[in-house]
């Protein structure tokens, strides 16, 4: 048995939804167990889901934690994909779940070495997170990563969603040792939703730790933390500073 935070009894329940859902009842998903939702808002340089907007607000206001999914094609400059994330993306809500970078498709990597691919999941991930201030999850099947990344050490950096169907867990592939999201079905069915429908459980009871803004004592990287040490150096050594001109204002003029 893979690595479990909570347990499994604890775990929680979720899909992922884009266009192909159609008109979505989020409160019937709400109703029927359901914690959470990675919407699909882009692909690509310029695709944007069609229902991506409509799915993020509805999603939300019926209770659901939310997230928000690229899919990458790796014959687009990762510059352009990164942009058009962000733009359609645009500010994170403090209770979005982590974005997610889907690159499940083997066939769509034929022409680059493993090598090209690493880099170009690493650039996409890293400018995601330098731009938004926290550390994106990585979508795949034990296959795509065992074959097609070859287990690269640096995919570590990144949470895993895994992608694994009729099992009773997830094949964990390397370099991870423990998985946050599971795809455990690509035909679900679930109240609310009129097709079928990929369902996921979360590693977890608590989704805290998979929310994209947490605090900075709680940032995946330590970047929040020691940006605010920073913030209080900087009030301390002003402060200072101003300490100093005050006595020299009153004692040595």
């Amino acid at each position: 048995m893979n690595n479990s935070e909570s347990g499994t009894l604890n775990r929680l329940k979720g899909i992922d939804v884009s266009h192909h859902q159609g008109i979505i009842d989020w409160k019937k998903v709400k109703e029927a167990g359901f914690d959470f939702v990675f919407v699909k808002a882009t692909e690509g340089g310029d695709f944007v889901d069609e229902s991506f907007a409509r799915n993020r607000k509805g999603a939300r206001e019926a209770g659901l934690a939310v997230g928000y999914y690229h899919f990458f094609r790796p014959s687009t400059s990762v510059d352009l994909q990164v942009a058009n994330f962000l733009r359609s993306v645009g500010a994170l809500e403090t209770d979005a779940l982590c974005p997610v970078l889907d690159c499940e498709d083997p066939k769509l990597w034929l022409n680059y070495s493993v090598k090209e691919r690493v880099r170009m999941i690493v650039a996409w991930c890293s400018k995601v997170q330098r731009a938004l201030g926290v550390t994106p999850i990585i979508y795949g099947s034990p296959n795509f990563f065992d074959t097609v990344l070859e287990n690269a050490p640096e995919l570590a950096n990144y949470r895993l969603w895994i992608a694994n169907y009729n099992v009773a867990e997830p094949t964990l592939p390397k370099p991870w040792t423990s998985w946050s999201f599971w795809q455990n079905s690509e035909n679900g069915t679930v109240p609310g939703v009129s097709t079928d429908v990929d369902t996921n459980v979360y590693n977890g009871g608590d989704l805290t730790k998979a929310r994209a803004k947490r605090g900075a004592d709680e940032d995946d990287d330590g970047t929040g933390s020691i940006w605010f040490r920073i913030f209080c150096w900087a009030v301390g050594i002003l402060y200072l500073f101003g300490m100093a001109t005050v006595i020299y204002e009153h004692f040595c003029r």
